[in-house]
Formats: structure tokens, C-alpha cells, sequence
């Protein structure tokens, strides 16, 4: 099943980035009921902002998970990657942009371990849909010790959340980095 048969953009906004729509044309917008949502170019750069320092100039924001986790495009390793924000770590997921719509964000089990649509769906039912530009925050964040308990999300805006951890993420790896003597 291709990403076209499997979802439909419930909001559409402008074209996302070049790199989505090559050879295939693609809306930007919340999908799945806004367990996902493709970037359009403004809002792929703003949630990238404060991650430039790890990421570097060429990486473009792709897809935004609805808890604000992102699959973001790197120029220089011709790759699609997933950055779990909270975290601070990204992990490979395609070098193919056609097979990462069609044979990646398909499969159930990126759906439900990635995407986390279980949560998504017990959130969705306290907390309404994300809509484009949202997203459910666990407060306090997880790596500030919160539990994660579907009681303690609440819905924020992606860009404001997604900069705000990159920050976070900056002052603990700087805080932490070993210094030279």
C-alpha cells in the first residue's frame, strides 16, 4: 500500500520541501488523523532552528510526529533521518524518499513503535486532535523525569516545543561534554 491509498491530509498547507515532492506530488499537512503531519517549507526550517548546531545547515524537516519527534532530510548523507527530540539522538531511517513514504510510514509497526499510535490514540481521545503546527507535550518533558502517564500531555505548538528541547538538549551536552585539560 502506497502513502497515497494509506493516508489523507486532514489539513493541507503549501508544498512541503523539494525533497518530499520530486517525483511524486505530495500536500504538506496533518495526516492520520494527525498522528503525523508533512512540513511545509516555513514550518520545516522553524522547527529546525535551534537544532542546526547537531544537525547541521543542510538538514530540512520532513515529517513531524504528533509528540513532536521529526524525520528530517540530511543533504550531506543523502538520508532520511528520525530525531527523537528528547533524546537528542537521530537514527537512520532511508536513503529513498519514495520508499520512506511508501514502505516506511505504512507498515504498522512503525506506526505503533515509532509513532507511538496507541498513546496517540488514548491522547487523542482526552485531548483532542493535533492539528498542523501541534503537538502532545508529556509534562514535565521525559527527560526532565516526567512519567509519560497519558495524564500528564497536554497539546503545545511544534515549533515553540521542538526548539525549546533543542536547547535543552544544547545545555546538557555542554554541561556534560568532558572538558580538556
Amino acid at each position: 500500500m502506497t502513502f497515497d491509498q494509506a493516508f489523507k491530509a486532514g489539513e493541507i498547507s503549501p508544498l512541503p520541501p523539494p525533497q518530499m515532492t520530486a517525483d511524486r506530488r505530495i500536500s504538506a499537512g496533518a495526516f492520520a488523523e494527525g498522528l503525523f503531519s508533512v512540513l511545509d517549507e516555513a514550518l520545516s526550517s522553524s522547527v529546525l532552528a535551534s537544532w542546526r548546531w547537531l544537525l547541521g545547515q543542510d538538514a530540512i524537516a520532513l515529517v513531524a510526529s504528533a509528540f513532536g519527534d521529526l524525520f528530517f532530510w540530511s543533504e550531506k548523507h543523502g538520508s532520511i533521518y528520525f530525531l527523537e527530540v528528547q533524546r537528542g539522538k537521530s537514527t537512520f531511517a532511508s536513503k529513498d524518499v519514495g520508499f520512506f513514504l511508501d514502505h516506511f510510514l505504512t507498515k504498522d509497526e512503525i506506526l505503533d513503535r515509532v509513532l507511538q499510535r496507541d498513546l496517540f490514540e488514548c491522547l487523542t481521545s482526552r485531548l483532542g486532535q493535533p492539528t498542523y503546527r501541534e503537538c502532545y507535550i508529556a509534562v514535565p518533558w521525559l527527560r526532565n523525569g516526567g512519567s509519560g502517564d497519558v495524564g500528564t500531555y497536554t497539546k503545545g505548538d511544534l515549533t515553540v516545543y521542538t526548539n525549546l528541547v533543542a536547547q535543552s538538549v544544547r545545555q546538557d551536552m555542554t554541561l556534560n561534554r568532558p572538558r580538556a585539560h
